[in-house]
């Protein structure tokens, strides 16, 4: 009798065992599958939030440039200003500085190009232009800056890029049209 019920209590103590091992199994796949979704979540909401944000960039960058334009307008100009207007044309620099500091707060970032070579991740060629002092496909003038989050574009910077005459491609003729359109492009923003 009394080796039957040390072997049933063996076999309890085996059975408890094992319940324990599966339990503990179960609790680490659990505890794994929640760190793994918690993961995914925080992966997830990131990537919504730098969509909503890349998304208010591109709703707010067209007013900037319009502010932009604005300043180098009123900086072109050779007349003499009153000192109502200069106050004015001061309060619009100040503005237009400051959404500069509110969209490098939030992460997006000018594209610098001018002087760079040409990059097609990062710029759009409206226009080539002949020129011997600065290398071939060397960007040479910014016509729209472009702006990025982290690595990711959210518009790529309109850009004049320099062509040495060997390796021109273009005509002359294709060069004045290219820029009549890129004319047109700035006129529609």
């Amino acid at each position: 009798d009394l080796e039957d019920e040390v072997s049933k209590l063996r076999q309890e103590v085996a059975k408890t065992s094992a319940e324990k091992i599966e339990i503990q199994q179960t609790f680490h796949r659990r505890q794994t599958d929640f760190e793994n979704f918690r993961k995914r979540t925080d992966r997830e909401r990131n990537e919504i939030f730098a969509s909503v944000l890349s998304n208010l960039a591109i709703k707010i960058l067209p007013v900037i440039d319009n502010l932009n334009r604005a300043l180098d307008s009123s900086e072109k100009s050779g007349t003499e200003r009153s000192s109502d207007f200069q106050h004015f044309i001061d309060g619009i620099s100040l503005v237009n500085r400051q959404l500069d500091e509110v969209l490098e707060e939030m992460g997006i970032q000018p594209i610098n190009s001018v002087g760079k070579p040409f990059d097609p991740h990062f710029h759009e060629a409206v226009a080539t232009v002949h020129d011997d002092e600065n290398p071939h496909n060397t960007v040479i003038e910014e016509l729209i800056r472009g702006y990025c989050i982290d690595d990711r574009v959210i518009r790529p910077s309109m850009v004049k890029v320099s062509t040495s005459a060997t390796n021109e491609v273009s005509t002359s003729e294709n060069e004045v049209s290219t820029s009549e359109e890129a004319n047109d492009l700035l006129n529609l923003n």
